[in-house]
């Protein structure tokens, strides 16, 4: 869906305004670049006017040129062209307004002798701002031997493309001063562009008689208007346009009659016959910067007529000549346009270099071919298809590499067919659109996507792995991450009778139950910063490690026990049918703690005799009717808390005895009271450590006077009260062995 919905985007883009802009302005600009600068085709040379060789009156302000240049120069210049026998001479140069009637007699008398001098007309607008032509000076007009105009965009902007025609309605050309009958154009026709006039003029003067008279049925079209050769030029135009209507037909029919295109004259007339068929716009192929074209700066060639430097121009014999105004440098940009290329001298091309571009185009059909809207949308669409769909369906490292290898090859394929065959395929809205915007949406996706896998597989794997385990796999990217001697506090938790309550439950009822014991249990570990390493049963083994042998482990494992009391009062409350008593051990030390096991599977967990310690701790309460027990290595120097030292005992599997403390209460919360009482039954506690058993007992049966339903006083008088078993099981020092009492 994704990689649809970036298709459609990229189809919807290229389909508006402002997607086909981005192409013109941006892409035609980046295909040029990566295309750079070709060998233009022979056939056109451009004489190039600068402001030295205008008329005085505009040479001091070259920035208001209007195009009126020196008479008698431009005279002498086709005079000294049609010497060299150029085919056809093209002037870019707008000749509108009258001068000294000797220099227009000069001009109009080198005009009619070259007879191929094509003239510039200009397409304007009237006050209905409406298009008109207005036409060169009569006397120059009737002697040319066609007419032509050509339209660029206004600067700044940039020219990438030009009108073989131009319709001129009727009605609306009120710019021609002559009325019909009088040597002037039929009111209604289509005019053609300065390098399509160049190119037909060329080929009627290169081709037979006979051929051209093929092509048109009425060759000498017979009518009143029609008195001079500009007026028979645009009706034999106008024919031709006609016809190539149905240019299909007619171009089979050149293939049919001249099928020898690698013949100069048939190429040529075929040409001209493709530049008369459809699009109606033709985007320029531009061969390079200014001056690519061959260009003969036109008063070196006037200091060569009459001497034997001419004989380094006969090669202009048969081109076709483009004459207008070419700034000589940078500061004189007027009259230039902005094209897809800038030479190092900064300069852009000027108007007559950019016809002589266009008519090369025309006649070697090269000009730049925009692909048509079927095979551009599905470029488009299915770019934009793949390219969405592979960000999102595959892991980053595939997306990125096939989205790369698909990127190289598109552009690959768009450059080899824009400098092969002058196609123009879009290349800013896949490439510059679609390609960033799928990329940078889908792998954000990605990247979310794997964030929420990454944290959903942390939190699950919190649920069976001590979180200290979790964290040093991240960090390590090592699942076999190797067991390390650490200082540890294991705490052990242990329900007391809980067989007879399994039994009174159904397996549901239990599943619940022991999930609504462990989750405030658990919680308050984590809360306090340890690690439940495993809940069995009705078990729970928790642990708080650190580098070295300091309190916070050891300050936390108490902090929690008490917290978890406060959390078991609460859920015997809310179960008050199957209310429990917990019962509590924990011991201190150095063991090993990682993954323990091996043949493709492990546990985290704890290796050492402080967790056996801690368990056997826990199960010394069933016997001294205690719920907390903590040995002296965890409760050493914690002023925190208030315990009482319950004796020293043998628990199993340990041959020295453990020195074991009740774990009461947070100190500060204690009352003078139970301080009081605790102080009498550390005294009866040292008579019995120190061998005064009769003391002892004395001092013990007064305090469970003033202390009933105390688990350890009553442990302690029933130890006392059976001589023979008082004597197995404490040693001299006062120790217990639990294995014998």
């Amino acid at each position: 869906m994704f990689g649809c919905v970036i298709g459609l985007i990229g189809v919807i883009l290229s389909a508006t305004p402002f997607g086909r802009n981005l192409e013109q302005n941006y892409g035609l600009s980046f295909l040029f670049g990566i295309r750079g600068p070709l060998q233009p085709p022979d056939g056109a040379v451009i004489i190039g006017i600068d402001t030295q060789a205008t008329a005085p009156d505009v040479s001091e302000n070259p920035e208001q040129t209007t195009g009126e240049w020196d008479r008698r120069f431009l005279a002498d210049l086709i005079v000294i062209l049609a010497d060299l026998d150029v085919s056809v001479i093209a002037v870019d140069l707008f000749l509108s307004k009258q001068h000294e009637d000797a220099e227009d007699e000069a001009l109009q008398r080198a005009i009619k002798s070259a007879d191929r001098v094509i003239l510039y007309q200009e397409l304007a607008k009237n006050k209905e701002l409406q298009d008109v032509i207005v036409e060169p000076l009569t006397r120059f007009r009737n002697e040319a031997a066609g007419l032509g105009s050509f339209v660029l965009p206004s600067i700044p902007e940039r020219a990438d493309y030009f009108w073989p025609f131009f319709h001129i309605d009727q009605e609306a050309n009120t710019g021609i001063e002559e009325t019909p009958g009088e040597g002037t154009t039929p009111l209604a026709y289509e005019s053609p562009s300065l390098p399509l006039a160049a190119l037909h003029l060329q080929v009627k003067r290169a081709t037979d008689p006979r051929i051209w008279e093929s092509l048109l049925p009425n060759p000498e079209p017979d009518n009143k208007y029609l008195m001079h050769n500009a007026d028979q030029f645009l009706a034999t135009i106008g024919e031709l346009r006609t016809r190539t209507r149905q240019h299909e037909l007619l171009q089979f029919y050149l293939q049919s009659t001249f099928p020898d295109s690698s013949n100069e004259t048939n190429n040529a007339l075929y040409s001209l016959i493709t530049s008369y068929s459809w699009p109606s716009i033709r985007h320029i192929n531009f061969y390079g910067p200014a001056a690519t074209i061959p260009t003969i700066n036109s008063t070196e060639l006037m200091r060569s007529a009459g001497t034997t430097e001419m004989e380094d121009f006969k090669w202009l014999k048969d081109k076709v000549v483009f004459l207008g105004y070419v700034p000589d440098s940078p500061d004189k940009q007027v009259g230039r346009y902005l094209t897809n290329f800038i030479g190092e001298d900064r300069l852009d091309l000027s108007s007559v270099e950019i016809a002589a571009t266009a008519y090369l185009n025309l006649r070697h059909r090269e000009w730049i071919r925009p692909s048509v809207p079927l095979y551009r949308t599905l470029l488009v669409l299915v770019f934009g298809f793949v390219v969405g769909f592979t960000t999102l369906k595959f892991h980053p490292t595939i997306s990125i590499t096939t989205v790369f290898a698909l990127s190289t090859l598109t552009l690959a394929t768009v450059w080899w067919k824009f400098g092969a065959n002058q196609l123009w395929l879009p290349v800013v809205i896949p490439l510059g659109i679609l390609l960033p915007g799928a990329v940078s949406i889908g792998l954000l996706w990605q990247f979310l996507r794997t964030r929420r896998e990454r944290n959903l597989y942390r939190k699950g794997l919190r649920l069976y792995v001590p979180r200290q385990a979790v964290e040093k796999m991240e960090a390590e990217g090592d699942f076999q991450a190797e067991s390390e001697l650490t200082y540890c506090t294991c705490l052990f938790a242990d329900i007391a009778e809980f067989t007879p309550l399994s039994e009174a439950m159904s397996p549901l009822e239990l599943a619940q139950f022991s999930t609504e014991y462990f989750t405030p249990l658990n919680t308050c570990i984590q809360n306090n910063s340890g690690d439940v390493l495993s809940t069995v049963g009705d078990e729970i083994l928790a642990v708080w490690t650190a580098s070295d042998a300091v309190k916070a482990p050891r300050i936390l494992a108490c902090d929690t026990s008490l917290q978890m009391l406060d959390s078991i009062s609460e859920f015997n409350n809310a179960h008050q049918q199957h209310s429990i008593f917990t019962r509590f051990g924990i011991h201190a030390g150095w063991l090993v703690i990682g993954n323990i096991g091996g043949g493709g599977h492990a546990n985290y967990s704890i290796i050492g005799d402080v967790a056996n310690s801690a368990k056997r701790i826990e199960e010394l309460n069933k016997i001294l009717g205690t719920q907390v027990l903590v040995t002296g290595e965890v409760i050493d120097g914690l002023d925190k808390f208030l315990s009482r030292r319950v004796g020293s005992f043998f628990v199993k599997g340990k041959s020295q005895p453990l020195e074991v403390y009740e774990l009461c209460c947070i100190k500060q919360q204690a009352s003078e009271m139970r301080l009081e009482q605790y102080a009498e039954f550390a005294v009866a506690l040292d008579e019995f450590v120190s061998g005064n058993y009769q003391t002892s007992k004395r001092l013990f049966s007064i305090y469970r006077e003033n202390n009933e339903h105390d688990g350890p006083t009553e442990y302690y008088l029933d130890l006392l009260g059976n001589p023979q078993n008082l004597e197995e099981s404490v040693d001299n020092a006062g120790g217990i062995h639990l294995t014998a009492s």
